[in-house]
């Protein structure tokens, strides 16, 4: 029992501090201007999809090691980057998590799957992103 807790405890103190690089991220200007944008340059999206990818990295290499898996929160970048940004941004930072995921561990239990759920989580994000109507966004 003292494992599990000690686990859930790196595994939110390492969301908890790229939770803290986003808030940093929003204290810029020019990031916060693209988040109120309807509509990015090919430039914009992929300096947010070069972000939101780093962000997914960090997660994975910061991942808490458990009997073979690798605990982490890289689904939470790459969910955001789509929900932000659209469809193009999650999904190729889903590509790039999930490539990076599937290279860290070639031929583990979890290589895989984690490979195909990083790539849908960028499909389903900007899925969300499109059925948003504009409006309701920023409430």
């Amino acid at each position: 029992m003292h494992e599990i807790f000690n686990m859930l405890l790196a595994v939110f103190d390492r969301a908890a501090l790229m939770l803290i690089c986003l808030f940093f991220l929003i204290r810029i200007r020019l990031f916060r201007e693209l988040l109120h944008k309807s509509a990015h340059s090919p430039k914009e999206l992929l300096a947010v999809t070069a972000i939101f990818s780093l962000f997914a990295l960090f997660s994975t290499w910061s991942g808490v090691p458990v009997e073979g898996s690798l605990v982490n929160v890289r689904i939470i970048a790459v969910m955001s980057g789509g929900i932000l940004f659209g469809p193009w941004v999650g999904i190729i930072t889903g590509v790039i998590a999930g490539i990076h995921r599937y290279l860290i561990d070639i031929g583990g239990v979890t290589a895989i799957p984690c490979f195909i759920t990083s790539i849908l989580a960028g499909c389903i994000s900007g899925w969300i992103n499109l059925k948003i109507p504009k409006a309701q966004r920023w409430r």
